[in-house]
C-alpha cells in the first residue's frame, strides 16, 4: 500500500460516524415497490429514496443524474470511460418477527437493524462515501485518475431488474466495476438462472401430476431425470428449485428455476427438457434466462479486488463463484464484490436484517481502495 492509499484508509476512519448517520437516515425510507405513478415508475417511496440519495451525492460535489426515477447515478470525473458500482435502493417486504421497528435504523449491540441495511442500501451508501474519500484525497494530492468513477443507484433489483435496460438504453456500460450485493472474496462467476413453465389442460391433470411427481417432486434436485445433470469443481451441481403450482381457466401450470453452471448451455437445457417431456401433452415455456457470468480469475479487475480485500481484511482473497443472481448478469463488465464476509449468510430478506458496524467500516476501506485502484487501469 503506497502513501496515497494509506491516506485513503486514514480518511475512511475519519468519516465513520458520518457514514453511519447517513445509512440510518436512508433505511428509514420504506422503499418497497408499490403502485406506479406518472413520475414514479416503482412507487412513491422508491422515488423518495432516490431523490434523497442524489441530494446527498450532490452535497459531496458529484455530478448527479436522475433518469426519470428509473435509476440514478453520481459521478466524479469527466473521462469517457468509467468504473461503475451498481447497487439498489429498493427493498423487499418487511414480514413479521422484528424486535425493532423495521424502518427505524436502530443500533442494537453494535449492529444497525433495518430492512435494506444489508440488501442493499448500506453497501450502496458505503460505496458513495468511499468515492467521497477518493475524491477528497485525489483533489488534495492533485491526482487525475484515468477513469471516472460512477455510483449507480438501481431502483428495481428486487422485482425484476427493469431498471437495467433503461439505464443501458441511455448510458454506456462501465469499463470495470462491481455490484456490492453478494459476498467476499470477489466473485469471478455467477451461475446461469433459467425459469421455465410447464402447462397443460385440466383434462390431462392425471398425466400432468405424474410428470411432476416423476421428474420433480420425487426426484432429486440435480435434474438427472430431465437429462440436464452436470457438475463442476468450482460451481458445484446444477440445481432445480423454486417450484410454483397454479391453475387458471382450465389450465394448470408448474413453474421452476434451474441454477446452472457454465458446463451446460441454455440451448442444451431446453433441448434435453423438451426431449424428456416430448411424449406428454405439455407446453414448455421459457419465462426468463440469464446466462452465466464468467470472468477469468486473472482478469486485472479481479486481481485488484482480491488484493484490496486481502490487504484490508487479512483473509484469503482467492476469487469464488456464486449461485446467486445480481446486477452482474445484466450490466457488462461488472462482478459481485461484497459486502458479506465468509460464513455470513441468511441475513438479507429476514426479520431483524442487520449490518455490523465493524463490518461497515471494513467495507468502506475495501471499497475505497478498490475503486481508487480500478480507476487507474485506464
Amino acid at each position: 500500500m503506497n502513501l496515497i492509499e494509506e491516506k485513503i484508509i486514514a480518511k475512511c476512519k475519519e468519516i465513520r460516524q458520518e457514514l453511519i448517520t447517513a445509512i440510518q437516515q436512508i433505511v428509514q425510507i420504506p422503499s418497497i415497490k408499490s403502485v406506479p405513478l406518472a413520475d414514479a415508475p416503482y412507487g412513491k417511496s422508491i422515488k423518495q429514496a432516490l431523490e434523497h440519495t442524489l441530494s446527498l451525492a450532490d452535497s459531496f460535489g458529484f455530478e448527479t443524474y436522475n433518469l426519470e426515477n428509473q435509476v440514478g447515478f453520481a459521478q466524479w470525473g469527466n473521462k469517457h470511460d468509467y468504473v461503475g458500482v451498481m447497487g439498489h435502493l429498493d427493498v423487499v417486504e418487511v414480514g413479521d418477527g422484528w424486535s425493532v421497528p423495521p424502518f427505524s435504523g436502530e443500533i442494537v449491540e453494535d449492529k444497525i437493524i433495518s430492512r435494506g441495511v444489508l440488501d442493499n442500501k448500506g453497501p450502496l451508501y458505503t460505496n458513495l462515501f468511499a468515492l467521497k474519500v477518493v475524491k477528497e484525497i485525489c483533489e488534495e494530492e492533485n491526482i487525475d485518475l484515468p477513469l471516472s468513477i460512477r455510483i449507480i443507484f438501481g431502483c428495481d433489483e428486487e422485482s425484476g431488474f427493469h431498471d437495467v435496460p433503461y439505464y443501458l438504453k441511455n448510458e454506456r456500460p462501465p469499463k470495470y466495476g462491481y455490484t456490492p450485493d453478494c459476498k467476499y472474496p470477489p466473485v469471478y462467476s455467477e451461475r446461469g438462472r433459467l425459469r421455465v413453465k410447464l402447462s397443460s389442460s385440466m383434462s390431462d391433470m392425471d398425466v400432468f401430476s405424474k410428470v411432476l411427481t416423476d421428474y420433480f417432486l420425487a426426484a432429486n434436485d440435480s435434474g438427472d431425470r430431465l437429462g440436464i445433470a452436470t457438475e463442476h469443481k468450482d460451481y458445484g451441481k446444477l440445481e432445480i428449485r423454486g417450484f410454483q403450482l397454479a391453475s387458471e381457466d382450465e389450465q394448470v401450470s408448474f413453474t421452476f428455476s434451474i441454477s446452472y453452471p457454465p458446463t451446460i448451455t441454455f440451448d442444451q437445457l431446453i433441448k434435453n427438457i423438451q426431449h424428456k417431456l416430448s411424449n406428454y401433452p405439455i407446453i414448455i415455456e421459457v419465462i426468463t434466462n440469464w446466462q452465466p457470468v464468467v470472468f477469468d480469475k486473472t482478469h486485472p479487475q479481479i486481481k485488484i479486488m482480491s488484493e484490496s480485500y486481502q490487504e484490508i481484511i487479512g483473509m484469503d482473497g482467492t476469487p469464488v463463484t456464486t449461485t446467486g443472481g445480481t446486477y452482474a448478469k445484466l450490466i457488462p463488465n461488472i462482478v459481485p464484490f461484497g459486502p458479506s464476509f465468509p460464513e455470513q449468510k441468511g441475513i438479507a430478506h429476514q426479520p431483524n436484517e442487520y449490518w455490523d458496524l465493524e463490518d461497515i467500516f471494513l467495507n468502506l476501506e475495501i471499497y475505497a481502495l478498490t475503486m481508487y485502484r480500478l480507476a487507474q487501469l485506464g
